[in-house]
């Protein structure tokens, strides 16, 4: 999971939180932001585009993880 937003829609979450085996952990995303989808490639997972802030920040950032 990556980033997303409170349900009042006024504060990102900024941590990405991966679950491997049976145990969770967490970091910090490099830009935090909400409204990306995550796409495979190559054994990363790319999160690019979304909003850096809650209602439209448009961000062009492309971040990977993995």
């Amino acid at each position: 999971m990556a980033g997303g937003e409170d349900p009042n829609e006024s504060l990102l979450v900024t941590q990405v939180a991966r679950l491997r085996g049976s145990a969770w952990s967490a970091e910090a995303m490099l830009v935090p932001r909400h409204g990306i989808q995550l796409a495979l490639f190559r054994e990363r997972l790319w999160a690019c585009g979304g909003a850096t802030a809650p209602a439209y920040q448009a961000s062009a950032a492309c971040t990977s993880f993995g």
